[in-house]
């Protein structure tokens, strides 16, 4: 039956995949090619090394979620270790989704370095929570005080997101409150869930609006002048295309956030818009992806290098 059920579910993040992509397909192909090369040509190149920089600045707060989630099971690692798991994790996790890419990173680089699967499932609860808690519970503000309306033909199951503001801050606020007063392990489903302190919950909440803050100001660095809408403005867009990935469920949002972000964009040049979604997705996606990758390639080489070595020196004595 679970069987059954997980190939329901990838077979429904397949559709709405196949459907973001088609309607995205739509929404492009009345532009030409031409024009959003040109487009993306007519980037200044202040504004690319802006929001280079400010990818460099994100990925350094990511750094925040794992340092924290390892405070908070007391499995405390030096920051240069800290750093290179959260980086190809984020990395991987942002290109492949959280399952397939930032789970099974972590569970490389932790178990090797004596985490038991007890510790890694701790770990990765610790580092998904924060998330869900702060970020969303920062998007609840604007679907509050501004609320947008998701782009029609995704199949999502609302059209008005002030509800869902309101839930959000609501269960922002009672996880909060829940690190004060609760201090035994929760169980879900057979799992065991033990929250951090209060000290190390707000710390995760503000490092996942922070991570937010800076993402959304690397896109907008890349956005045409005449896009129509202040940072605050499009901060809330944003956070409107990152729940709407999250509930779609798919890895990396390819499709799904660009639609959102065209549908509610209100420049008189929407080509300008897709052509800072292309070079987003390069400055934010693939280039980390591409470091990662050379990373993880020699992180492997210098593992298999001293079990090689050690492995000789054993023959040696024996």
């Amino acid at each position: 039956m679970n069987r059954h059920l997980r190939s329901l579910g990838s077979f429904v993040v397949l559709c709405i995949f196949a459907g973001a992509a088609w309607l995205l397909y739509h929404e492009v192909r009345k532009y030409h090619l031409a024009d959003i090369r040109q487009s993306i040509e007519l980037i200044p190149d202040l504004r690319l090394l802006a929001s280079f920089g400010l990818m460099i600045v994100n990925y350094l707060i990511l750094v925040g979620y794992d340092a924290l989630a390892l405070k908070a099971i007391g499995r405390p690692l030096p920051l240069g270790k800290t750093a290179l798991v959260s980086f190809v994790g984020c990395a991987c996790s942002y290109n492949f989704g959280a399952l397939l890419g930032g789970s099974s990173v972590r569970y490389r680089f932790y178990s090797a370095w004596g985490f038991t699967i007890p510790d890694v499932v701790r770990l990765v609860l610790m580092l998904a929570v924060p998330f869900w808690v702060g970020a969303l519970g920062l998007a609840g503000l604007p679907f509050v005080i501004e609320p947008l309306p998701p782009p029609a033909g995704l199949g999502l199951p609302i059209d008005d997101v002030r509800p869902l503001g309101f839930a959000l801050l609501a269960a922002t606020t009672g996880y909060l409150l829940l690190t004060f007063f609760v201090r035994k392990p929760l169980h879900f489903f057979g799992r065991e869930f033990a929250l951090p302190c209060p000290k190390i919950a707000f710390a995760q909440t503000l490092t996942a609006c922070a991570d937010l803050v800076a993402a959304a100001g690397c896109l907008y660095m890349l956005m045409p002048s005449d896009l129509g809408l202040d940072f605050l403005t499009f901060l809330a867009v944003y956070l409107l295309a990152t729940v709407v990935v999250v509930l779609t469920h798919v890895p990396g949002g390819a499709g799904v956030f660009e639609l959102v972000i065209l549908s509610l964009s209100q420049t008189t040049h929407p080509q300008a818009v897709i052509a800072a979604l292309l070079a987003f997705r390069v400055i934010y996606y693939l280039l980390p992806l591409l470091f990662a990758a050379l990373l993880l390639a020699g992180y492997e080489v210098q593992v298999r290098r001293h079990q090689a070595e050690k492995a000789f020196r054993d023959a040696g004595r024996w």
